[in-house]
C-alpha cells in the first residue's frame, strides 16, 4: 500500500505520487456520486439511519434526506489526455479523507478514554491537507472560476462582442481547468493553514450545523466598503487606480486575511485555525470548551457563517433544535468584480446562479487538455 503522507524528500514524494496514480483505477468512480462534503463528516451529523434534516439554500424548504443524496454524480471526473474519463481525483480525496478520519477518531472519539493529547507533526499535516482540499472541492470555487473566466474572456474580446453577447452569452471553461488548478491551490492552502495554530472548539450540546461549503473564513470587524460601480479600494504604486481590476470572492475574506479558519466536524466540535504567527503551530493543540449561554452564542455565530457560505444546502441532525426555524441569512456573493462599473462587470455581479453550470458528462470525451493528477 502506498502511503502518500510519509515524510520524504520532494523528489521521493513525487515518485510516490506517480506510483499511486499509476496504481489507481482511474475509471473506478466514473459515473458514481461524489460527495462535496465527505461522508465521514456527514455521518457525524446524521442519525442512525444516516439521515439529515436538509434545507435548500435558495428556497429555504427543508426535508429529511439520506447522506447519499447530498453527493453529485461525476463532480470530480475529468477527461484525461488519453481521452478517457478519469475519476482519480475522487480516489485521491478518499485517501485524504481516510487519513484525516483516523486523526479525528484518535483525538475526538477516543479522548473520553485517553485524555487530551497534542497533535503530532504528522497529525497536523493530515488535518491541514484535509481542510485545504475541503476549502476547494465544493461548488463555490468552481462557480467563481466560471464567472471569472466569463468576465476575463469578454474583457479581452470585447471589441468582437455586441451588447447582447455581453449580456446573454455564457463563456464556460471546461471543468478540467478548475480541477487541474485546484490541485495546485490545495498545496498552497495547506501551507497557509500549517502556519496557523490549530485548536478544537467544543460545545456542551449538539448545536453546530453543516453546509456544502463548511470551511469558514472569518474576520473581526467590518471589511472596507465595496462600490461595485466604482474602482477598487486598493492602491499600487505607479499604477493608475482606474486600470486596476479587482475580483473578490467569499466577501473579500480568504486564507491570507482571515483572522480564523473554522470547520465544524460534528454537532459539538469544530476545528479552528487561529491567526498567523503563533509559535509551535505544528504540535500544539488547545481545546476551547464552551458551556451554557456561551455555547449557544458560539453555535449561533458559526451556524450563520455556515449558512452564508453555503451554495446549495445546509443540514443538521433531524433533531437539531433550531435549524428548522432558522432565518437563513443572505448568501455571500460567489464573485464580485470591481472595475469602474463596466457592462461586463455589471453582468457578472448580477449573476444569481450559484451552482456550476458545467461538469463532465459520460459522453463528454473530446480532445481537450487533460487534468491528470500524476
Amino acid at each position: 500500500m502506498i502511503d502518500l503522507f510519509r515524510f520524504v524528500s520532494a523528489a521521493a514524494a513525487d515518485r510516490e505520487a506517480q506510483r499511486w496514480y499509476d496504481s489507481v483505477d482511474r475509471s473506478e468512480k466514473v459515473g458514481a456520486k461524489h460527495h462535496i462534503v465527505p461522508r465521514m463528516v456527514l455521518k457525524r451529523f446524521a442519525n442512525a439511519k444516516e439521515q439529515l434534516y436538509v434545507r435548500d439554500r435558495e428556497t429555504g424548504r427543508g426535508m429529511l434526506r439520506n447522506i447519499g443524496d447530498l453527493a453529485v454524480r461525476d463532480f470530480n471526473t475529468v477527461v484525461a489526455k488519453d481521452a478517457k474519463l478519469d475519476s482519480s481525483l475522487e480516489s485521491l480525496l478518499s485517501v485524504v479523507e481516510g487519513a484525516a478520519a483516523a486523526v479525528i477518531r484518535t483525538h475526538l472519539d477516543a479522548e473520553a478514554f485517553t485524555g487530551a493529547r497534542p497533535l503530532t507533526v504528522e497529525d497536523r499535516f493530515k488535518l491541514d491537507t484535509f481542510v485545504a482540499f475541503q476549502s476547494l472541492r465544493g461548488m463555490r470555487q468552481r462557480r467563481a472560476y466560471e464567472l471569472a473566466a466569463d468576465y476575463g474572456m469578454k474583457l479581452l474580446n470585447q471589441q468582437h462582442l455586441t451588447a447582447d453577447d455581453i449580456e446573454n452569452l455564457d463563456i464556460i471553461p471546461h471543468p478540467n481547468e478548475f480541477i487541474q488548478l485546484s490541485a495546485q491551490l490545495a498545496e498552497l492552502a495547506q501551507r497557509a493553514l500549517s502556519a496557523r495554530p490549530l485548536s478544537f472548539i467544543r460545545i456542551d450540546r449538539p448545536l453546530f450545523i453543516i453546509g456544502d461549503e463548511p470551511v469558514l473564513l472569518l474576520r473581526d470587524g467590518p471589511l472596507p466598503p465595496v462600490d461595485l460601480n466604482g474602482y477598487p479600494n486598493v492602491t499600487i504604486p505607479g499604477l493608475d487606480q482606474t486600470n486596476i481590476i479587482q475580483l473578490q470572492s467569499g466577501g473579500g475574506v480568504g486564507l491570507a486575511n482571515a483572522d480564523a479558519v473554522i470547520l465544524p466536524v460534528s454537532p459539538r466540535v469544530a476545528f479552528m485555525y487561529g491567526p498567523h504567527g503563533s509559535s509551535s503551530v505544528a504540535e500544539s493543540r488547545v481545546a476551547t470548551k464552551f458551556q451554557g449561554d456561551e455555547a449557544e452564542e458560539v453555535a449561533m455565530e458559526l451556524n450563520v457563517a455556515v449558512a452564508e457560505r453555503a451554495v446549495s444546502w445546509v443540514a443538521a441532525h433531524p433533531e437539531h433544535p433550531t435549524l428548522r426555524e432558522m432565518n437563513l441569512p443572505s448568501p455571500i456573493p460567489i464573485l464580485q468584480v470591481i472595475d469602474g462599473g463596466s457592462p461586463i462587470a455589471r453582468r457578472t455581479n448580477a449573476q444569481t446562479r450559484r451552482r456550476p453550470i458545467r461538469r463532465v458528462r459520460p459522453g463528454d470525451v473530446h480532445d481537450v487538455p487533460g487534468a491528470e493528477l500524476g
